[in-house]
Order: C-alpha cells, then sequence, then structure tokens
C-alpha cells in the first residue's frame, strides 16, 4: 500500500495536567467523562506546518464563557492576535472539558462549538502550547515528525531545467524536455506550460494568479519529474519548493516575496521588520552567490537546492545571516549611488558593471526628492531594466520595453526588461532613457522633451 502523502489529526493549543484540572473544577455542570488531551481546535485533517517560532510554546489563552447541554461541557476562549491566523476552524474557538449521554444520545467533541456559551463573571487566563496530535504518532510539539514526514515523502530525482528563451511544445520534445510543472517560464506574452501545473503570475493569461512563492494547495509531483524555469529569483525558488513538497512555512516571509515581486524592492520598508529582514538576508546570500548568465538550456537542480537550504535557515532565523543581510544592505546603498550616471526630473540612469541592482534607487539626494522611474544597465548580464515608483500606475513599465523590443522583453507595469538572453547595448539604454522621459515629458506637460546625452560619461563595463 502506498504510503499518505499527508499527516493528519488536529492541531491547536493543548492543556497541561494543571490547567485540566482547574477547568474541570469551574465547570458548572460536569459530565461524566472528562477529555484526554484537552485542547483549544485550530484544525482537524492535513497537519498544517507551524512555524518553528511558534510551535511549542507557551500562550495565554482567555476563558470567557461556560455552556453545558448534558451532552457537552467546555469553554469558550479568546486567542491572543499572533495565533488568529493560524486558527482554521469556522467555529468559536473553545475547550471541550467533558462529555455525557442525554437520551441516549452521546456527546461529541465537534458539537462543543454549538453550545450556548454565557459570560464568565470574570474572565480568567490560562496557559497553553501550541502543537500537534497526529494520528498513529501522538502528541508532538515541535515540527521534527512533520519534518522526517516531508523528506520521506519528497519526489525523487526531480530536475529542475533553466530555459532562457521561450521554446514552443515541438522544440521541448525535440530537446528531450517534458515538464511536469513549470514556475515563472514567462518570456514577454509567452508562455511554457507544464503537463501538470502551471505557476505563472505576469502575463495576461495568469495575471491574476498569485506569484507561485505564495500559490496555496500546490501539489507536490511525483518521483522523475522536470520543473521548467526562466529565472532565479525568491519567487521562483518558493514554487519549486512547494512542488518538491519542501516548501518551508513563513506566511509573512512569502507574503513579502510575493509583494516585493509585485511592486519592486523600493516598496520593502512595507513589509513588517520580521520579514524585512529575513527577504534581505536571502538577497544578500544570492548576490554574493551570483550565477552565470544562463544562455544555454541548464540542469540548475544543485543550484536550487543550495539556496532552499538557505531560505530554509533565513526562515529560522539564523542570526548570522540576518547580520550579513543587514551589513549588505547598507554597504549596496552606497554602491548603487557610485553607478549613478545621469539623473533628471523624470529618471535617475545607472550603470552597474557588477550586476547591483539599482532599479529601486528612486530618491535623488541631489534633488531632495523621489523620481518617478530608473533605468538600469546591468553591464555583466548585458541586460537593461525600466522601473517605476509608482508601480506602472503613469506609465506602464512592461509596455515600454515591449513596444521597443518586442513580445518577449517583459515584466509587469512597475518593472520590466530587455528580452532575456538578448545583449542590450549602450544604445539601447539610450533609446529606453529617451522613451521614459517622453512617456514623462506628455504626463507634464512640457513643451520641450528632455534626452539623456551620454557625452563625456563612461559607461565602461
Amino acid at each position: 500500500m502506498e504510503k499518505s502523502k499527508h499527516l493528519r489529526g488536529f492541531q491547536g493549543i493543548f492543556l497541561e495536567d494543571e490547567i485540566e484540572q482547574q477547568l474541570i473544577a469551574l465547570q458548572k455542570k460536569g459530565l461524566e467523562r472528562n477529555i484526554e488531551n484537552m485542547h483549544i481546535p485550530f484544525k482537524f485533517g492535513d497537519i498544517e506546518k507551524y512555524p518553528e517560532e511558534l510551535i511549542g510554546r507557551k500562550f495565554i489563552i482567555k476563558v470567557t464563557g461556560y455552556a453545558s447541554d448534558g451532552k457537552n461541557s467546555g469553554f469558550s476562549v479568546k486567542l491572543p492576535e499572533e495565533l488568529k491566523p493560524f486558527y482554521k476552524s469556522s467555529s468559536i474557538p473553545h475547550i471541550t472539558v467533558s462529555i455525557g449521554e442525554v437520551d441516549e444520545v452521546k456527546g461529541n467533541l465537534v458539537n462543543t462549538a454549538k453550545l450556548d456559551f454565557k459570560p464568565l463573571a470574570q474572565p480568567i487566563e490560562i496557559q497553553g502550547k501550541l502543537g500537534y496530535f497526529i494520528l498513529g504518532k501522538g502528541m508532538s510539539m515541535d515540527n521534527e515528525i512533520i519534518n522526517e514526514h516531508q523528506i520521506e515523502n519528497m519526489p525523487k530525482n526531480v530536475r529542475i531545467l533553466l530555459v532562457p528563451r521561450y521554446m514552443s511544445k515541438e522544440e521541448l520534445s525535440e530537446a528531450n524536455i517534458n515538464p511536469s510543472a513549470t514556475v515563472e517560464a514567462e518570456y514577454g506574452e509567452k508562455v511554457i506550460k507544464g503537463e501538470q501545473i502551471t505557476l505563472a503570475h505576469h502575463t495576461k493569461e495568469y495575471k491574476s494568479n498569485p506569484a507561485p512563492c505564495n500559490t496555496p494547495d500546490v501539489p507536490v509531483l511525483s518521483d522523475d519529474s522536470t520543473i521548467v524555469i526562466s529565472h532565479l529569483d525568491l519567487d521562483t525558488l518558493g514554487g519549486i519548493a512547494a512542488l518538491m513538497g519542501r516548501k518551508k512555512d513563513d506566511a509573512e516571509f512569502w507574503k513579502a516575496a510575493e509583494f516585493v515581486d509585485l511592486n519592486g524592492p523600493h516598496n520593502l520598508f512595507q513589509v513588517g521588520e520580521e520579514a524585512r529582514k529575513k527577504y534581505i538576508a536571502y538577497q544578500a546570500y544570492q548576490a554574493n552567490h551570483t550565477n552565470p548568465r544562463f544562455t544555454e538550456i541548464t540542469d540548475v537542480t544543485s543550484i536550487v537546492l543550495e539556496h532552499l537550504g538557505i531560505i530554509d535557515k533565513v526562515i529560522d532565523g539564523d542570526k548570522k545571516l540576518i547580520q550579513e543581510g543587514i551589513e549588505w544592505d547598507e554597504e549596496t546603498k552606497k554602491k548603487i549611488e557610485e553607478c549613478l550616471v545621469f539623473e533628471n526630473d523624470n529618471v535617475r540612469v545607472f550603470n552597474s558593471p557588477n550586476g547591483i541592482f539599482c532599479s529601486a534607487a528612486y530618491y535623488s539626494k541631489k534633488q531632495g526628492k523621489v523620481i518617478p522611474s530608473t533605468v538600469t544597465r546591468n553591464g555583466k548580464f548585458k541586460s537593461v531594466t525600466v522601473s517605476m515608483a509608482d508601480g506602472g500606475k503613469k506609465v506602464s513599465a512592461k509596455k515600454l520595453v515591449q513596444e521597443l523590443w518586442g513580445n518577449e522583453a517583459g515584466g509587469h507595469e512597475g518593472i520590466a526588461g530587455s528580452p532575456r538572453g538578448q545583449e542590450m547595448t549602450e544604445k539601447d539604454m539610450q533609446q529606453l532613457v529617451n522613451a521614459v522621459n517622453e512617456r514623462y515629458n506628455k504626463i507634464n506637460e512640457m513643451n520641450e522633451p528632455i534626452y539623456f546625452e551620454p557625452d563625456g560619461i563612461s559607461l565602461n563595463d
């Protein structure tokens, strides 16, 4: 018989013996059988893994009401705000303390939530630990069982291929590539689709989808599957991790990854401090372990697994990686300004010989204000990127690059770039800067367009 892909049971806040006895005594109408392993049920069914920083922790819970109908006796409770996102039941949070029988009908734990709870004269505080009761394995107050289960059920021999340009189904077949799934395999408006699932969110067909790193209910692939991607970034890696059944839980981290992917890193300040530090920590690692420009179909499985291991450490709050991220972020801001070659009221232009990400550097210290756009030439990869501070509300970055270089150029409204794998020259950058200027000049109803003239400016790579 095939092993189950899911652990099942119930999960929530579990009480210690002393608290159980306290609640038994507090009942006004206790019943025949006291419940073992008293708990506040958050969810029943497939176990959902809690973040490492929460599992096994003690939380203070307020007991607010009591009810008993002869079959069920229990209390209503109020959860701390920190736990509310993890409460997956549609019923009121509660604790079943004892059950009985009325007219030969026995009480059932699931019916406690239906009781008419009356407020206690004075709410009381109790403590409980966040954990699991896993069927066939028992109580667990850490993620060890879940981690072992994930490793055992992780698909074997998964191949991850980076395909740098769009290929038709026929071309893929000729190259002996049959993608079970694809993750952000988007090339302008063209998409390579997977047989089982296509995780994409930039092109018209998929723009209503969440980012791959934040897509719920992603199926775990079977052994010997192939995943096709177009590039390596945090969003792509999160989608791959989900397909491999090894995506580490941290809702705020993955929300941050999606938010930055859609809105640009210049909006990272809007992300919560903890998630922001983790995001920067991974970006620091990625920047210091930059891969070569992939111009041919490349098996990147080992690279992906290495990066997923770092993401796991970051999510767990690795202090060394977090501190390295803080230091890298400060140093990078200095290096970005050193790449500035031109700016006016419409655009800041950067030449980044070593591939430093400059697209989010909208603030001009010289002018003392935010400039609406940036254009960056990545000297390492010979690519050009345009980015909009307002996310593309006034001018669409994607439309600009596609008007200049066709549908294989792409991205989205807030940030977009030249076609993947196509080397862009200094003239291409000038062309894009001029297009940006003209578009903003029209919006501002200026009479004379301001053109970028790089005379005397060195753009040597």
